[in-house]
């Protein structure tokens, strides 16, 4: 080790190769959903509606709404996030697709976004249903 007067005056210490903690070359990494036992996974939740149809320029007003409505929610607190929708025009129904920490918070979010649910139930898509 070797003592010198800094650009400040203040007292610098250099420390010779040899002697400096080896580096470690492993970039840390944040877990993902799923990846961790103490992390749970956001249910996803379908709100049944009636969509007439013919009625795409209906289904992208209620999709907007339905956007607004969980970004409201998350900036007061409540995570929420829509994640799309799937009209079935045969049955003259849509299903908007939530995830959120319960159901009683996708309520709320179709309320505010007008969407006149018949109902809401929680739903598993084949890519996060959880292994035993």
């Amino acid at each position: 080790m070797c003592a010198r007067p800094g650009p400040r005056g203040e007292r610098v210490t250099d420390v010779a190769a040899d002697e400096r903690p080896e580096q470690s070359s492993v970039v840390p990494s944040i877990p993902t959903l799923g990846e961790s036992p103490s992390v749970g996974r956001v249910p996803s939740y379908l709100v049944e509606t009636y969509l007439a149809r013919g009625s795409r320029g209906e289904r992208a007003v209620r999709e907007r709404r339905a956007r607004s409505a969980a970004e409201q929610l998350t900036r007061e607190g409540t995570r929420v996030s829509f994640a799309g929708s799937t009209h079935v025009p045969e049955d003259e129904m849509c299903f908007f697709t939530f995830d959120a920490p319960s159901s009683r918070a996708v309520v709320l979010a179709a309320e505010r976004a007008g969407l006149d649910a018949l109902r809401v139930v929680e739903a598993v898509s084949s890519g996060k249903e959880e292994t035993a």
